[in-house]
């Protein structure tokens, strides 16, 4: 019998944990220690993961076993080619949340957009004027599952929709141009790519200096623009901000950085949620379903969702 581990607390309803004890022996954990979790895991064939970083173990799993993440993003996995090479395999869960982070970001264009954020809960109007989003040019850096989605939403509000992608994806509904171009081009820039060596830094000191001046910047990742980068935007191109855990992990930031971002937070022109966006309960549903019909493609023998 195939032995599964659930490595941390999450939510799979009962109907789903019989569909995994139909596969095997399940052990479900939580609140490991990354060592415990370096001791635990290599004793199971299927392991699932969410939070916890599966990189110390990942070697040390046997051949043909599976490390099932919880998630869509793997970047911060650095050695699953080499895994791969020892016939240890990693599946991801593409698209489980396209809806939620695509709705996620509408809400932060809009909360910039509209001024709702600056607004909120105050009685009388200000003065400052909000813009419309019909007709604006609107450039999507990263063109996967959410930058399409977010593309349709942005054609329905009627705006012209510029987009760059590695490989162009050939959409008719948008028009693929060069990464300078979109720069150059765009009243808001949304950045949506998955982080990786390829994505990091595409907006950084060397090219901020085409955006427009007021340009809106969102996101749902991080590391595609610099900090330092995002600093001279916003006070240089008077531009503002608003991301999806735009601080997370950046503990380590200079205290100069830190205290821009401070003062930008305090100043209305940056704002964040919690690594949030993705958090909908049709998406959790989804996301625990698309993990349990990857081990059972995995068990099987045919592989779903598989990553390199």
């Amino acid at each position: 019998m195939k032995k599964i581990a659930i490595m941390e607390k999450t939510g799979f309803n009962q109907e789903q944990i019989s569909r995994l004890q139909s596969l095997g022996e399940v052990t479900f954990y939580e609140n490991l220690t990354d060592e415990e979790a370096s001791k635990i895991a290599p004793q199971y064939d299927v392991v699932v993961v969410n939070w916890v970083d599966p990189t110390p173990f990942l070697m040390d799993m046997h051949p043909q076993s599976l490390v099932a993440l919880l998630s869509t993003g793997y970047g911060w996995i650095t050695n699953i080619t080499q895994a791969r090479g020892k016939n240890v395999f990693v599946s991801n869960i593409p698209g489980y949340s396209t809806e939620a982070v695509s709705e996620h970001l509408l809400g932060l264009l809009l909360g910039v957009s509209k001024r709702i954020f600056t607004q909120m809960n105050i009685e009388k109007d200000d003065g400052v004027a909000g813009f419309e989003l019909s007709k604006k040019t609107v450039g999507i850096i990263g063109l996967g599952n959410i930058g399409s989605r977010f593309a349709e939403m942005m054609n329905f509000f009627g705006a012209n929709v510029l987009t760059y992608n590695r490989t162009p994806k050939n959409n008719s509904a948008v028009k693929d141009v060069a990464l300078n171009d979109l720069l150059t081009a765009s009243d808001i820039i949304c950045i949506t790519p998955a982080v990786n060596e390829q994505s990091k830094a595409l907006i950084n000191d060397s090219n901020y200096e085409v955006l427009k001046d007021g340009v809106v910047v969102i996101g749902s990742t991080w590391d595609i623009l610099t900090e330092t980068a995002l600093v001279k935007i916003i006070m240089e191109k008077k531009g503002v901000a608003a991301f999806d855990a735009a601080l997370e992990g950046k503990q380590s930031i200079c205290d100069e950085i830190k205290k821009a971002f401070d003062a930008f937070v305090s100043e209305k022109k940056l704002f964040f949620t919690p690594h949030s966006a993705y958090n909908t309960v049709e998406a959790g549903v989804r996301q625990l379903d698309i993990c349990i019909s990857n081990i059972e493609h995995f068990l099987n023998g045919s592989l779903q969702n598989i990553v390199n």
